[in-house]
């Protein structure tokens, strides 16, 4: 296995999806530390913890410890052909009557969202309201 193969993939990844350490670390269920040992190669990374990165990441363990994946392009041709590859397949075995309601469904759900997100917005407009016209005094957490 080529070990600095290893370890810049898992810093790519762990970039391009936005993860600190210590979130991936979470995900993992090991420290911090571990991770960082297993980013600079001081450590090995059990095969398991390979299994759930790649899992995380949408590659193979293989392609994580062999292939290149620090270009963007790359991890993104690979996300978006795994993506592709599982919504094909799900699509092609639908009917064309569930393929109509699973687009009302998504257009729904859009509709749905939109109205939540107006409502909460709303709400966040009459709380900061509400709390400008509070007297100066009742800000004070002393008097609860």
């Amino acid at each position: 296995m080529d070990t600095q193969q290893l370890t810049q993939n898992i810093i790519a990844l762990r970039k391009r999806f936005g993860l600190r350490q210590q979130h991936l670390a979470d995900r993992l269920d090991i420290s911090r530390s571990t991770l960082a040992m297993y980013e600079t190669g001081r450590r090995d990374v059990p095969p398991e913890k390979l299994r759930i990165m790649a899992d995380l990441f949408g590659v193979t363990v293989r392609e994580l410890r062999e292939t290149d994946l620090r270009h963007e392009a790359q991890i993104q041709k690979k996300l978006s052909a795994t993506l592709m590859d599982k919504d094909r397949e799900e699509l092609n075995n639908m009917s064309r009557s569930e393929l109509t309601e699973y687009a009302l469904g998504l257009l729904l759900d859009n509709k749905q969202l939109i109205a939540e997100l107006a409502s909460y917005r709303s709400m966040i407009r009459a709380i900061k309201s509400n709390i400008s016209t509070l007297p100066k005094d009742s800000h004070n957490p002393t008097d609860l």
